[in-house]
């Protein structure tokens, strides 16, 4: 299972992904294809990959406060 944060850090959008097994050159690829047809403050500047899965609410939803 895949799973993205994407938030705002030093003036730049930042994608951190669990990729659970997909290549990181095939993500990266779609995150350039992606923002191409975006106008510049929308685009992901920043894209992070982690090891492990996002810590979770107990209803599933990624807490984000503790990214």
């Amino acid at each position: 299972m895949a799973e993205t944060a994407v938030y705002g850090a030093e003036d730049k959008l930042v994608a951190e992904i669990y990729a659970d097994g997909a290549p990181e050159e095939e993500i990266r690829g779609a995150v350039s294809e992606m923002n191409r047809g975006l106008p510049p403050y929308k685009q992901i500047g920043v894209v992070k990959f982690r090891d492990t899965e996002f810590p979770k609410t107990t209803t599933m939803k990624i807490k984000k406060h503790s990214i």
